[in-house]
């Protein structure tokens, strides 16, 4: 089950590092579904110090999940994507420069959230949650 979510994590990293940099094409980052995804992708402005939760499972049920973060700006923002069992352990992983991208997973869990680490301006970034099979 751990190699599952590994391997979901490293593909949704391989997908968005085999496209062509945003920065350099001179477009704004995007970030599509797969056959995995179960919430988003959406995209979510957050005030500093704020967070927002994109999926919220029930504690009895909880899920394998991984969810994908984009950055997408303003520079010097800092955005933290984080996924939590029902126990409140949570796995997270930050992403600070525009364009780049991080994937955290962790299994049996029941929330993801995104949130704005910086202390201003606020945060904005692309999400999408997979459950892997």
């Amino acid at each position: 089950m751990r190699s599952s979510l590994l391997a979901l994590g490293l593909t949704s990293l391989v997908w968005l590092a085999a496209a062509e940099p945003a920065s350099a094409a001179g477009k704004k980052p995007t970030l599509l579904a797969t056959g995995n995804t179960i919430a988003g992708p959406g995209r979510v402005t957050i005030d500093p110090g704020g967070e927002t939760i994109v999926l919220r499972q029930s504690d009895q049920t909880p899920l394998d999940l991984c969810v994908t973060l984009v950055h997408v700006g303003p520079p010097g923002t800092l955005l933290s994507a984080q996924v939590t069992d029902p126990g409140s352990v949570t796995n997270s992983s930050a992403v600070d420069r525009p364009g780049d991208a991080v994937s955290v997973c962790r299994a049996a869990s029941s929330k993801v959230n995104i949130v704005c680490v910086s202390p201003g301006p606020p945060c904005a970034g692309l999400w999408r949650v997979d459950q892997p099979r």
